[in-house]
């Protein structure tokens, strides 16, 4: 909320954040009470009557303080969104908050579009007067007053988590756009229509053989009727063989069509997974390349690590 409220009068300062990791804190309660009496005989002199009491609380923490300056200029991006002051926001702020949203987000890998990851609309600002009297998560600088809506404090929590991937995560390379089932798919789909290939060849192999003997059964059959050289059981013979065949090949031609089509639907898909397969592998390398752009500065108790006392 101080960022906030510190951009809201300055849309020019940096906001900041730390990182807390680990720490200890301790409480220590002491007491004491006295009571003292002082008489003669007979006669109550004096008296005095004592107490007191002490707590101490004290707190070690490790905490490392947000400087990368990739990652401050994207959350100073992210807090001008959240404020609905997109107009303000510089090109390299804008480019420093793509390069961590798409990191993690799946709906902004898709829009590229920070509204989509980003809540806004549940900030309220203005001065000192119209901040009413009880809200939650107020914040103010040089006279310019920060609150949340009433119900909305989901939402600051929801930016909350954004701020803190923006501190945390570590581009050490793309998300994986292809895996082992797109693989497959693409393989299966080739092995598919190499099969129906052969079987394709092979219906049209015994195709234009039935075709061959057709057309020699069929001039046999002409030149006998003309010159009558073959006796007639042998013309009887030949008779019963062309219906065979003709029947054979009307089942061999319909085989054959049916392979041509099922050859040319797989061809088809297989050039479908194929396309699908290089367009990943080049999402895939983009991807990295977007991610190299961010120096691995990452912040966190390996990282720039100090120690502060925390008095409470």
């Amino acid at each position: 909320m101080e960022n906030f409220a510190r951009l809201s009068a300055d849309a020019g300062l940096l906001p900041y954040f730390d990182l807390v990791s680990v720490g200890t804190s301790a409480v220590t309660d002491r007491g004491a009470a006295s009571f003292t009496l002082a008489s003669a005989v007979k006669e109550f002199t004096s008296g005095e009557y004592g107490g007191e009491a002490a707590r101490e609380i004290s707190g070690n923490w490790t905490i490392s303080p947000t400087n990368d300056p990739n990652r401050l200029a994207a959350m100073r991006a992210a807090y001008m969104i959240a404020m609905g002051r997109d107009e303000e926001i510089t090109a390299i702020d804008l480019r420093r908050l793509h390069d961590f949203l798409i990191l993690n987000y799946n709906d902004y890998k898709e829009s590229h579009d920070p509204h989509r990851v980003i809540p806004s609309g549940w900030l309220c600002i203005g001065d000192k007067r119209s901040c009413p009297k009880g809200s939650h998560y107020v914040a103010h600088r040089d006279g310019v007053y920060v609150w949340v809506k009433e119900g909305r404090l989901r939402d600051l929590a929801n930016f909350s988590l954004i701020i803190l991937d923006i501190a945390t995560l570590r581009p050490t390379g793309p998300a994986r756009m292809t895996g082992d089932k797109s693989v497959t798919e693409t393989s299966g789909a080739a092995t598919a229509a190499e099969n129906a290939k052969d079987l394709r060849k092979d219906t049209q192999a015994k195709k234009e053989r039935l075709e061959l003997e057709k057309t020699q059964l069929t001039s046999d059959l002409r030149d006998a009727g003309a010159n009558m050289v073959f006796p007639l059981d042998l013309m009887n013979a030949k008779t019963a063989r062309l219906k065979q065949v003709e029947s054979e090949l009307a089942t061999a031609t319909k085989q054959y069509n049916d392979a041509v089509a099922v050859e040319t639907k797989l061809y088809n898909e297989a050039a479908a997974n194929s396309a699908q397969q290089r367009a990943l592998q080049a999402e895939n390398v983009r991807l990295q390349e977007e991610s190299s752009a961010i120096p691995d500065r990452l912040n966190g108790p390996a990282f720039n690590q100090g120690l502060f006392v925390l008095p409470r």
